[in-house]
C-alpha cells in the first residue's frame, strides 16, 4: 500500500515545475513500476490465501469464485471510470483520488480478514496430520508406527531449492501460461479504445462484455478442475 500510494501521491502533485529533477518519461517509469507491484502483490495474495484456507477436495470451486471476483472487478472499475468522467472536472485527478481511496480501502479490509482469519490461516498446514493421529485405531500399533515412521521421514526430505523449482518444467510451463492469459487480458485492456473505434461499438460497452466473458471463461476451466486433477 505504501508504495502503491507514493506513486498516486506523485502524480497528484506532479505540476509542469515540481520536480524539476525529474522528467516526465523516468516519473511515468517509476509510478508503473509502483503500480505493477502492488498489483502484483494483491493479485498472488488474494488468489493463494482462499486455497490455503479451503480443503484441498474444494481448491476448484474456491479458485472459481476468486477467478470470477477479479475478471467481474474489471467491468466494476470500468464502470467507475466512466462515472467519473462524466462528473466533468479534472477526470486523471479524479480517478487518481478514487484509485487512492479504493486501494487503502481494500488494502485495510484485506489486512483485517487476515488478522481475523490467522488461526484459520496458519493451522490449515497442521490439520490433516492431527485429524489423521486421532483417526488412527488403537489396535493397530505396528501399522501406526510404521505409518508415522514414514510420514515423519517424508516431512524431513528437504524442500528442492528455489533454483530447481525456478528451472524445474512444471515452472516453466505455468510461467508461459500464465504469461500468456494475462498478458493478453492486459494488452486488450490496453488497445480496447482503438478496437472500439475500428469497428464501431462504444469502448465502455466493450469493456463490460469483456469483463463478464472473462468470468465466463475462468469458470468453465477452475470449476472441473476439482474432477479433473483426481484423473
Amino acid at each position: 500500500l505504501a508504495i502503491f500510494n507514493c506513486a498516486v501521491v506523485l502524480q497528484l502533485g506532479w505540476t509542469r515545475g515540481f520536480p524539476e529533477w525529474l522528467s516526465t518519461m523516468e516519473g511515468l517509469m517509476f509510478c508503473y513500476l509502483c503500480f505493477g507491484f502492488a498489483c502484483t502483490f494483491f493479485n498472488v495474495i488474494g488468489s493463494f490465501a482462499p486455497l490455503v484456507a479451503f480443503p484441498v477436495k474444494d481448491v476448484g470451486k474456491v479458485s472459481a469464485c476468486v477467478q470470477v471476483s477479479m475478471s467481474l472487478g474489471i467491468t466494476v472499475q470500468s464502470q467507475a471510470y466512466y462515472w467519473l468522467k462524466g462528473l466533468g472536472g479534472d477526470v486523471v485527478q479524479n480517478y487518481l483520488i478514487y484509485a487512492l481511496v479504493c486501494t487503502n480501502v481494500t488494502g485495510a479490509l484485506m489486512c483485517i480478514v487476515f488478522w481475523s482469519a490467522r488461526g484459520l490461516l496458519n493451522g490449515s498446514q497442521q490439520e490433516p496430520s492431527s485429524k489423521s493421529s486421532e483417526a488412527l485405531p488403537a489396535t493397530c500399533e505396528d501399522q501406526c508406527t510404521t505409518s508415522n515412521d514414514s510420514e515423519l521421514s517424508a516431512a524431513a526430505t528437504p524442500a528442492p531449492s528455489l533454483r530447481r523449482m525456478l528451472v524445474s518444467t512444471e515452472f516453466i510451463f505455468m510461467n508461459l501460461l500464465f504469461f500468456v492469459a494475462v498478458g493478453f487480458a492486459f494488452s486488450f485492456l490496453e488497445v480496447e479504445q482503438e478496437i472500439a473505434s475500428e469497428v464501431g461499438v462504444e469502448s465502455r460497452s466493450l469493456t463490460d462484455v469483456f469483463g463478464v466473458l472473462n468470468a465466463l471463461g475462468r469458470l468453465s476451466v477452475s470449476i472441473p478442475l476439482d474432477y479433473t486433477r483426481t484423473h
